[in-house]
């Protein structure tokens, strides 16, 4: 009953965001922000096989963003991981999940995966819309989530990953001092 409750949260506030461009922007802690979209994606990434990894640096300052709104973005970026693992075939088959500050302004949240990453042609277009290797895939979500993630004064990038595997990264500009009610 929850998980429908959350469901339907979800869609309207993504609904709210697609149309006018809304969202509800609070105070978040980004530990917790991670734990939970990672909570959610070890259930594909357990049926798949998929180790995920979190190492968050300690006492990263809060960013200012709608935590609904950011989840669906991890969890986008974790299930296109899972699916280029699985379609790769590799036998490492592992997803690392990292947060740490960035430049003094933002907190990074970066996605690696082990799959088989993407070949020059997709990197070009990744964040079009309807840009998409899978044969049931919309290719919307890259582009949803780097609208959501620019509506909240962030970057949204993609990089093939050494050897294998792809980096997907998120800046959070951090929250100011008048938003966290002290100096960060």
């Amino acid at each position: 009953m929850q998980q429908a409750e959350r469901a339907g949260d979800v869609l309207i506030r993504l609904r709210e965001f697609v149309t006018r461009g809304a969202y509800r922007r609070t105070l978040v802690e980004v530990a917790p922000l991670i734990d939970a979209a990672v909570s959610l994606g070890r259930i594909e990434a357990t049926r798949h096989e998929v180790k995920i990894e979190v190492r968050v640096d300690p006492d990263l300052p809060p960013v200012l963003a709608d935590p609904i709104q950011i989840e669906q973005v991890m969890l986008n970026l974790l299930k296109n991981s899972i699916d280029s693992i699985e379609s790769a075939n590799v036998e490492r088959r592992s997803i690392a999940v990292e947060a740490h500050r960035k430049d003094g302004w933002a907190v990074e949240i970066s996605v690696v995966d082990s799959g088989s990453g993407v070949t020059d042609e997709l990197a070009c277009r990744i964040f079009e819309p309807f840009v998409t290797t899978k044969p049931l895939g919309m290719g919307l979500g890259p582009s949803i989530s780097r609208s959501i993630i620019e509506a909240h004064g962030g970057r949204l990038e993609m990089a093939r990953s050494a050897g294998s595997g792809t980096t997907f990264a998120l800046d959070l500009p951090r929250a100011g001092p008048e938003e966290s009610g002290h100096a960060g």
